[in-house]
Order: structure tokens, then C-alpha cells, then sequence
């Protein structure tokens, strides 16, 4: 039977099982099955994106393309190359490119999930079951997976809360977020904080409160336009690192530190990447309980936490 998941990330960037189902067919009525009674059980929010497998091959037209140009040249090369003007299929995946090229989607937020080492989300269960475990089989082995993810999770929450991170420069937005940031995303803002190095700025144009820079990126060997709004303290960059995983790119910082601001300004930091959001989530949950289960589920979590603070 096919074992359609629902993946998520949690705020340590690790895979949270969000629904699964056990299919008997992959017929498009059972596909429209599988996703509306998905969404109810999430209680009717749908999430904001939707990733679903593509074609490996792919990758190689997608992987830079830093603006839509560049992608739509790029993928007629790839189609010249290897002679596929009159393939359907490919015809077909590029009038639905929107759906699936990263160039159209970067002002959509997909906390990592969309990166390549995640494309593979049947992976979730990968130690525990195979094509030849029983149904029998699966429903222990299914405990035991979700018994271990928890527990992966609460070593992090732990090591986050008791462990601080390296600090590697003497930059203050890496000493900011080391203490708000869990370490997962910690280390991949860090990476974005030594980047500063290898980048050389200078002021583009001023008009009224924006101002634009031209940021030339020596690692990537690519040049980047950040605008800069006074008024807000907001930063927009061609790269949208912060649109797509949520946290600010090496060019935002650079503009920021340029135009004299030393701390990450509070609206880019997404509170779904910091280490207290689960205490914020249980507390919210507590007030809006609406079942003796649910209060049970939450008097017991918090049990749980106090007996390992204790």
C-alpha cells in the first residue's frame, strides 16, 4: 500500500510528522480524499506551501537561478541540449513552473523544507518500515518512530536551553541571536554573519527615506541589490533569504551595518525559529482548550517539563 506524509519542521529544523495515510490507490479521487480529510484533521488551516517530490533531473536548471530570466534561459538550454523541444512532459512542467521553480516562489516562506537534502520526506520513517513490513508490523513500528522524534526533539529543546553556542566573530548580530535563536537556526544565521566578509558594498542610489545598495558577493561571485527603507528599518534583498527560511542573508546584514543598525530589528525575527516558542504555544493552548482530553494532553506536557526543569 502506498504511505502518503505530511511533513513539517519544528523549530530545531528537525521533521515533525504532521498526518500520514495508508493508500490503496493513487488515483486523483483518493489524492482529493487524502488532502480534505488531511485539512480537517488540522483543523481547517491549510499551510501556507505545500512541497511535493519533482524530478531530480531538475535541479541542474533550477539550483542559481537568481531571477526569472535567468531560469527561463537556462531552461531552454537544458531543453536545446538534450533535444526535448517535443518531449510532453517537459512541455508540461514548464507551463506549470510556477508551481515548483524556487525563482517564483521566493517571497514564500518554506522554513528549509524546499532545500535539496529535504526533497526526500518519505525518509520520516526510512529506519523503521519497508516495502515488506506487515500492516501488523507497522503499527508498532509507527510508535516507536514518533516515540523517537519526541525524544530527538526534547534532546535539542534541552541542548538549546542548557548549551551555548560558539560565537566566531565579535559581530553583535551573532551574539543577539545566539541567545534567541535555537541552535539549528543559530548555525545557519551564523553561516549568513562570517559571510559579511566576503562581501564589498556600495551605495547604488538615495531617494527620499530608500536607499539602494550594490552588494558583490565574492563566495557566490554574483552581485546582489538590497533597498533600504529609513522609515521602517526594513531591508529588501534580490536573494530574499529571509521571504524563503526566515532569517536575514549576509546582504541585509551588510546593509544594516552600513547604515549604522548593529541588532536584528524585532520584525525579522519569526518567533517560529526561537527557543521559547513551544512555552508560548502551550500557553496559548491552555486558554483555548475546549475538551477534557486537550486539558489532560496539556496538564501533562507541562508536568513533564517541570519534572526535567526539577
Amino acid at each position: 500500500m502506498s504511505f502518503a506524509l505530511f511533513i513539517g519542521v519544528n523549530n530545531h529544523l528537525q521533521s515533525r510528522l504532521l498526518g500520514c495515510a495508508l493508500l490503496s490507490n493513487e488515483s486523483m479521487h483518493t489524492f482529493i480524499w487524502l488532502t480534505k480529510t488531511w485539512l480537517r484533521a488540522m483543523g481547517g488551516k491549510p499551510p501556507n506551501a505545500i512541497i511535493t517530490d519533482q524530478d531530480r533531473a531538475m535541479k541542474a536548471a533550477i539550483k542559481e537561478s537568481w531571477s526569472k530570466q535567468q531560469f527561463e534561459d537556462k531552461w531552454h538550454e537544458m531543453v536545446e541540449i538534450f533535444q526535448l523541444m517535443e518531449d510532453g512532459w517537459i512541455s508540461s512542467l514548464y507551463e506549470e513552473s510556477e508551481h515548483w521553480a524556487p525563482v517564483y516562489m521566493k517571497d514564500t516562506f518554506f522554513g528549509g523544507l524546499s532545500t535539496t537534502q529535504r526533497s526526500d520526506i518519505n525518509a520520516f520513517f526510512d529506519k523503521y518500515v519497508c516495502k515488506k513490513t506487515t500492516l501488523k508490523q507497522f503499527v508498532e513500528k509507527y510508535k516507536v518512530a514518533l516515540l523517537d522524534r519526541e525524544e530527538a526533539e526534547k534532546q535539542a529543546d534541552f541542548n538549546t536551553w542548557h548549551k551555548q553556542p560558539d560565537l566566531r566573530t565579535l559581530s553583535l548580530f551573532e551574539k543577539q541571536m545566539s541567545m534567541i535563536y535555537t541552535h539549528a537556526i543559530f548555525k545557519e544565521f551564523q553561516v549568513e554573519v562570517l559571510g559579511l566578509s566576503g562581501c564589498h558594498i556600495v551605495e547604488e542610489r538615495k531617494d527620499n527615506l530608500v536607499t539602494t545598495f550594490k552588494i558583490f558577493n565574492f563566495e557566490k561571485n554574483k552581485e546582489f541589490i538590497v533597498e533600504y527603507d529609513v522609515s521602517k528599518e526594513e531591508t529588501s534583498c534580490l536573494c530574499h533569504l529571509f521571504e524563503y527560511n526566515g532569517y536575514l542573508c549576509r546582504h541585509s546584514l551588510m546593509t544594516l551595518q552600513t547604515v549604522g543598525v548593529f541588532v536584528v530589528p524585532s520584525h525579522y525575527i519569526l518567533r517560529r525559529w526561537t527557543k521559547n516558542v513551544r512555552i508560548k504555544q502551550n500557553q496559548r493552548k491552555m486558554k483555548d482548550v475546549c475538551s477534557s482530553k486537550e486539558r489532560y494532553d496539556c496538564l501533562y506536557q507541562k508536568a513533564i517539563e517541570l519534572l526535567v526543569e526539577g
